[in-house]
């Protein structure tokens, strides 16, 4: 889940994810985030502008390749 107007997305996640990528709109952001012990946290910043932006993020390990493929980001208003 994301709050329109927050900088970073948060969840849960299960595998040895090492890193996400996020895309809005398509468009690939970079590689990064925090992810530990089942939690993950990603700095999206200002990318996300509106509830009716496409937001998805997927799960990569250390090598880049992707373990969890895209999912689909809700995003509410505050």
């Amino acid at each position: 889940m994301y709050v329109l107007g927050d900088r970073n997305v948060t969840g849960t996640y299960t595998g040895e994810i090492a890193k996400g990528r996020a895309y809005v709109n398509g468009t690939a952001k970079a590689f990064g985030g925090t992810f530990e012990n089942g939690d993950f946290s990603y700095y999206i910043g200002s990318g996300v502008t509106s509830v009716t932006d496409k937001f998805e993020i997927e799960g990569l390990d250390k090598n880049d390749q992707i373990l969890v493929a895209k999912q689909n980001i809700d995003i509410f208003e505050e």
